[in-house]
């Protein structure tokens, strides 16, 4: 893809850098009755993403060397982002989950990114108790994707959108190309939208698209 630097883009982390939800799997290990009535309420509809994630986490109250270490052993990275960022793009993945979600899971993968390029909600450990505090794009969906495209883009910056779920949807209405991973809730949304995406199913498909299609 030439030019390179003249594109921003915009990357979801859990389900799409990551193979399995960062929030869900420590809920499920952690706090499994309260996660299950959780996602039976998040699927219809009566809680927000937002809730899901922050209550989940707090109810964990886990100790921040726990937190790390059940990231360390438990979040799987799909090990083909290694090649996307070979390639020397400029990105910044932005999650509706927390910051240490990404920086602790990508670490123990032995992929080192600036906390610069993440951006997301911060979690902050206390003294018997764990809070979750918004970022500065607070929304229902955990981060306010769409707010945050319009953004760069207000400066002429075209944005790739890079999904697979949820809290996508919004993200994908306002980005000016959308990789939407196979077979996931994002392509069905933006199928039913009429919203134009690329589908992939790992990183390595996504560099084959950037080589080889015209985006922009």
């Amino acid at each position: 893809m030439k030019n390179r630097k003249k594109y921003k883009f915009i990357i979801d982390f859990d389900g799409t850098i990551s193979v399995n939800d960062s929030t869900t799997t420590i809920a499920r290990h952690f706090v499994p009755e309260m996660q299950k009535k959780y996602e039976e309420r998040l699927h219809k509809k009566e809680i927000s993403i937002a809730k899901y994630v922050q209550e989940l986490l707090e109810a964990s109250n886990l100790t921040e060397k726990t937190y790390i270490r059940f990231l360390e052993q438990n979040i799987v990275i799909d090990p083909t982002f290694k090649d996307f960022i070979k390639e020397g793009y400029d990105y910044t993945i932005v999650s509706a989950g927390a910051f240490q979600n990404i920086f602790y899971s990508l670490k123990a993968a032995s992929i080192d990114i600036p906390p610069s390029r993440i951006l997301s909600n911060q979690i902050q450990f206390l003294s018997g108790c764990l809070k979750l505090h918004s970022s500065e794009y607070p929304h229902k969906n955990g981060i306010d994707k769409k707010k945050i495209i319009q953004n760069y883009q207000s400066y002429n910056i075209p944005v790739i959108f890079i999904g697979d779920g949820i809290s996508d949807f919004e993200g994908a209405e306002a980005a000016d190309v959308v990789l939407a991973k196979r077979d996931k809730l994002l392509e069905k949304y933006c199928v039913k939208h009429q919203i134009s995406c690329f589908t992939y199913e790992n990183f390595r498909d996504i560099c084959h698209i950037l080589e080889n299609e015209k985006l922009i």
